[in-house]
């Protein structure tokens, strides 16, 4: 056992904490080492050992250097270094019983061929939201999230606020919940967004690439919704609407700087649909946001400061809007829906890890090496979107969307740090000047329903970014995108359907080349989503 309440009694032996393996410090179990020489203090001089003994879930533990001297205990998730990308494990021991069983293992902590090292301290509750929230870059335009529905997906999400095909409307525009059939309507569904991308260029050490910056993510997503009488009808929905992840092998890293920037968001949505009467139905919802961001830079080799962490912040906060929608059930056979959902006011505030090298960059001492408070002021941007429904027969429905984004609310990252020996300077360092413009993303697909049961869908969509090609940067590598999609959904039972939609999005080579003082070449890739869900009604 390793807790505090576990330590050594006067005879030298384990006191033991008498949990019987309910400890919170997920201590007493047959993985973990009682480190009897925790209470040892180290002769004068001596430096602790950055040895660090690491657990993933799988059960196998491995010893990492802790070349960046964080502060680690027992029970901390850290994301370490690995032949491709990083793991997550748990810190399951330190100090000088690592360089005991090191040694007895005959293990040499200077051995970088065979010892890697620990990149960084994680929060958990963090670590398990990025697992299930966070979306590579090239799955929407800027940091946004499309992926609302696999029923959405599988037609592009064309026609998404015009219509309602199960729960996950409420995403799309609150008032079309009305359309929904039954008492209680549910969807649950998850998406798998698997990206292939690479950079490859030059810096100024020579050619430098990186085929590891793709990443696969899930995006799950909850709805359900209640009518309450003919005319009202009230849903609740889970889901996230901005997320972005790049991150760079640490080699690649060491030469252009910019290791890994990450966004995470979840949005808490309880909305209202009313029917004034037989063609008008307004909605309108709150948006409860809670979002994490992570932003990572290392120094350059270029610059001469050594290998090591540049700058790393790590914050987060909590975001209130709102969205409204309208319904015109024109026809028997033509839905309009318009859908408005506001901008979100971010100050993610943490704390900042600041490395020698950016007084090499400053060309004089700025910072001190430390952690200092800081703060990343960002605003997601609002929408509209315009969808058009007809059912050309009983058996086909054809769909348009329009979707509107006001990417020139987010001008630029600029991360604040406080009690530096120059705030000015660093902050002036650390901040990138996006320039971003309003995008607009078309759509258009069928619905064809061959039976009672099946149904098929299929769509395109042409997806603008907000990025020019003179401000592309590494951190969000932004660039067009052209979907086409296909989806299918089968009724099982009465209370129950199975929806499932793929889509490729095609991305043309872009240039990185005006931003990045360290790197200059191009991206490419492509990405593939797919999307499960169970709906139904009761």
């Amino acid at each position: 056992m390793s807790c505090n309440s576990c330590s050594t009694g006067k005879d030298g032996q384990p006191n033991g904490c008498n949990n019987n393996g309910t400890c919170g410090t997920d201590s007493c179990n047959k993985l973990t080492v009682f480190d009897w020489l925790v209470n040892m203090s180290l002769p004068q001089g001596q430096p602790p050992f950055l040895g660090i003994e690491v657990r993933f879930k799988n059960g196998r533990k491995l010893y990492y250097k802790n070349s960046e001297n964080l502060t680690l205990s027992i029970g901390d998730i850290v994301a370490t270094q690995a032949k491709s990308g990083h793991d997550i494990g748990m810190v399951t021991l330190t100090g000088e019983l690592v360089r005991v069983q090191m040694k007895r293992k005959k293990i040499d902590i200077n051995d970088e061929e065979n010892v890697m090292k620990i990149y960084r301290k994680k929060i958990y509750a963090r670590t398990v939201l990025s697992s299930l929230l966070s979306t590579p870059f090239l799955a929407g335009a800027g940091f946004q999230l499309a992926e609302r529905s696999a029923s959405g997906l599988g037609r592009a999400f064309s026609g998404e606020a015009a219509y309602a095909e199960d729960a996950s409307v409420l995403a799309s525009n609150p008032a079309a919940m009305i359309m929904l059939g039954g008492n209680w309507n549910y969807s649950i569904g998850v998406n798998l967004i698997d990206v292939t991308a690479e950079v490859e260029g030059a810096g100024p050490l020579g050619p430098l690439s990186d085929d590891s910056a793709g990443k696969t993510s899930f995006v799950p997503t909850i709805y359900g919704t209640k009518r309450v009488n003919e005319d009202i009808v009230v849903g609740l929905g889970v889901f996230s609407t901005y997320g972005l992840v790049t991150d760079y092998s640490t080699s690649f890293a060491d030469q252009a700087g910019i290791d890994l920037s990450e966004v995470i968001s979840v949005n808490l949505n309880p909305s209202i649909a009313w029917r004034l009467n037989d063609v008008v139905t307004i909605g309108a919802g709150l948006n409860f946001v809670y979002a994490e961001g992570d932003i990572t830079s290392r120094s350059p080799q270029a610059i001469q400061a050594g290998p090591g962490v540049l700058f790393d912040l790590e914050g987060d906060d909590f975001a209130f809007g709102f969205n409204i929608g309208v319904l015109f059930e024109v026809t028997d056979r033509i839905n309009l829906g318009l859908h408005y959902r506001s901008s979100l006011d971010l100050e993610v505030e943490g704390d900042a890890q600041i490395g020698a090298g950016i007084n090499n960059i400053a060309g004089g001492l700025v910072a001190l090496p430390g952690n200092y408070d800081a703060s990343l002021d960002v605003e997601l941007p609002e929408t509209f979107e315009a969808s058009l429904l007809y059912r050309a027969t009983d058996k086909l429905d054809l769909h348009a969307d329009i979707f509107w984004t006001n990417w020139d609310k987010v001008p630029r990252l600029a991360p604040q740090l406080n009690g530096t020996i120059n705030d000015a300077a660093v902050n002036s360092i650390l901040n990138t000047e996006l320039d971003w413009e309003a995008t607009f993303r078309y759509a258009v697909g069928a619905t064809y329903r061959p039976t009672s049961k099946l149904t098929l869908r299929t769509g395109i969509a042409f997806d603008e970014s907000p990025v020019e090609d003179s401000q592309r940067t590494l951190r969000i590598p932004d660039r067009d995108r052209f979907w086409i999609s296909f989806g299918a959904s089968y009724q099982f039972g009465e209370n129950y359907t199975v929806d499932f939609g793929y889509s490729h999005l095609f991305a043309e080579d872009a240039p990185i080349n005006d931003n990045e003082p360290f790197f200059n070449g191009e991206v490419s890739g492509n990405a593939n989503i797919y999307a499960l869900s169970i709906s139904g009604q009761f």
